[in-house]
């Protein structure tokens, strides 16, 4: 069986932006990632499928009441 090299681990930046700029509880928002390679500051458009999606997002609230994923 041949071996394959493990993936490259590099370090990235998050940009998050919301809409509206202040969140309001109970509230409708969309919420916007733009994600950076630290290295050289290009913005990553293409991702890995991990478990059928390119990105997991969870959502907690702060009592932790609250959980989606």
């Amino acid at each position: 069986m041949p071996m394959t090299s493990a993936p490259e681990v590099m370090n990235y930046e998050l940009k998050l932006e919301t809409t509206p700029a202040t969140l309001v509880p109970s509230e409708p928002l969309k919420i916007r990632f733009l994600i950076f390679q630290s290295k050289t500051g290009e913005q990553v458009k293409q991702f890995d499928v991990n478990y059928d999606k390119p990105f997991h997002l969870f959502i907690v609230s702060q009592d932790l009441e609250y959980y989606d994923h």
